[in-house]
């Protein structure tokens, strides 16, 4: 009785499943630069900070969700930094990503947390909020994409734009 049920469930998840067999996957590495942010000053990073960045995308018809992983190895020291502070040594931040395309156009939002180690200890940030903003140049089987960043606390304050707050990355992707 149970096989039947089971064989019946498994085919209506595959026939669920098939209008995503056409789906495409992308493999990318790249670059962030960041900046100090003015308004959200939770976030560790200061001016010109370097974060590397490995992704792995799945495409469908209008767009594509993309989990990326990035490794900033080195902090810059804050200006207002006390004696009492600690030092960022490194900072490894997940994020999960829905972008948009049109033809080369990119728009999308992401949300994501940082894994801040300092010489002390190491602790998770809160989970964060960003809306970016760029131009995906394919290249055949690769692909350039050239993004902007916003980073930003909760959608309350998204209002609270400042163009100076804006991050800068690069990634080269590998469609497969």
């Amino acid at each position: 009785m149970k096989k039947p049920i089971l064989f019946t469930l498994l085919c209506g998840l595959l026939f669920l499943c098939t209008p995503y067999l056409h789906a495409t996957s992308a493999i990318g590495v790249g670059a962030r630069l960041h900046t100090l942010h003015s308004i959200y000053e939770d976030l560790p990073y200061q001016d010109d900070d370097l974060s590397y960045t490995i992704a792995y995308e799945y495409h469908d018809a209008a767009g594509y969700w993309q989990l990326m992983v990035a490794f900033t190895p080195e902090v810059g020291e804050s200006e207002d930094e006390d004696e009492d502070s600690v030092a960022v040594q490194s900072v490894i931040t997940p994020q999960l990503n829905l972008l948009i395309e049109d033809q080369i156009w990119l728009a999308g939002v992401g949300i994501l947390g940082d894994y801040i180690e300092t010489e002390e200890d190491s602790e998770w940030s809160d989970m964060y909020w960003q809306v970016m903003l760029g131009i995906c140049l394919p290249l055949g089987a690769v692909e350039l994409e050239i993004l902007a960043y916003y980073p930003f606390e909760n959608w309350d304050t998204i209002g609270d734009f400042d163009s100076g707050d804006i991050d800068y990355g690069a990634t080269v992707k590998f469609l497969f």
